[in-house]
């Protein structure tokens, strides 16, 4: 770790630990301490061509605690299946009955300064926006390591962070130095409009090894299988959020650049959500295109299920969900896509997901 990363690390972490510890806490025990969790069990079919297809079951399996340790201070720890991929948590059943693992998938601690500006350090929960919750540049599952601070004030909300990405060998880190801002207006009483921009700096990528495993998920490699390009990714996105009699819909778009690519670089999403499955009896049904060129993005932190995870890659995503209970959900998720699109030929990747996911 550089001197500068390691100190910006220690200090934020340092001054978050000392505000937990000097303030009194806010209640008994029992009532500053919050536990969630939950276990989804997933059917999957995958059609490839050329390749070979797949049928399986999964599963995924997390559980965690927040504990308010002030009023202002509270620190976090989730335990999840997986092994060790950072944008997915699950597991596949057919390994002999051996036992799985479980990792720690987010461990940190907040400190809301006031009511506008909260600080936090650790593993922790993607702070960056994601409009309409897609995955374009950021997998659902990401949780990133390092320190942000989120500030939301009236219209206007930001999010500047620092996320250590790979300590190596050699001595040379690579980091995420991510900042974000937006602005939301009230078109009417049910109608709103957010728009915003983001700049994500990586550094120490170009000429190194993928940041996970040996695949760098589409991203254009040298001869020894090293990152070409560094990426520095510009963003604009927006979404529009309303009601349809009864009905929530969001619309949104997304686009990204990556400035460090001389080809290649230019990311895109759009879509429309409608319905929002909260409580029991509740739905909701959406539709996505996603098209990402080969080194437009981060291969490796990009939605895992669209194309196998790979950039230079596009396509559609319908998904329908449903709540039994409040508290029991069931989806499904079709995808058409393809990828490898530089290629002659490339590969057709459809994937079909039924889910049933049980939380508290």
């Amino acid at each position: 770790m550089t001197l500068r990363g390691g100190w910006r690390l220690l200090a934020c972490s340092a001054c978050l630990a000392s505000h937990a510890i000097s303030a009194e806490p806010a209640s008994a025990w029992t009532d500053q301490v919050t536990l969630a969790g939950d276990l989804r069990l997933r059917y999957e079919s995958i059609r490839k061509e050329p390749g070979a297809d797949d049928d399986r079951g999964r599963y995924r399996a997390r559980f965690g605690l927040r504990v308010d340790a002030t009023d202002a201070v509270e620190f976090g720890i989730r335990l999840a299946s997986g092994d060790g991929n950072p944008v997915s948590t699950n597991l596949t059943f057919g390994k002999s009955f051996s036992p799985d693992n479980v990792r720690i998938d987010r461990a940190y601690v907040a400190w809301s300064v006031n009511d506008a500006l909260t600080l936090t350090a650790g593993k922790m929960e993607n702070p960056l926006t994601r409009v309409g919750d897609n995955p374009l540049l950021w997998d659902s599952d990401l949780n990133p390591e390092g320190v942000a601070a989120s500030f939301a004030s009236g219209r206007f909300a930001g999010t500047a962070g620092a996320f250590r990405l790979d300590d190596r060998d050699d001595g040379v880190e690579s980091w995420l130095y991510a900042t974000q801002a937006g602005v939301e207006f009230d078109v009417s009483a049910s109608t709103t409009f957010s728009a915003g921009i983001g700049w994500f700096d990586y550094t120490g990528v170009a000429g190194k090894a993928p940041l996970f495993g040996d695949d760098a998920n589409g991203n254009s490699v040298d001869a020894a299988g090293n990152y070409l390009n560094d990426y520095d990714i510009l963003e604009f996105f927006a979404e529009y959020e309303s009601a349809m009699g009864r009905w929530p819909v969001t619309l949104f778009a997304d686009w990204a650049r990556n400035t460090r690519a001389a080809r290649g670089d230019t990311a895109w999403a759009t879509g429309v959500t409608v319905g929002k499955a909260e409580e029991a009896g509740s739905a909701e049904w959406s539709w996505e295109w996603r098209d990402t060129e080969a080194d437009a993005l981060v291969g490796i932190f990009t939605d895992s299920d669209l194309a196998d995870g790979n950039t230079d890659s596009r396509g559609h995503v319908l998904q329908g969900t449903y709540m039994l209970t409040g508290h029991v959900a069931v989806a499904a998720t079709l995808i058409f896509s393809e990828y490898g699109l530089i290629d002659d030929p490339h590969t057709d990747f459809d994937r079909v997901m039924l889910d049933i996911e049980f939380s508290f």
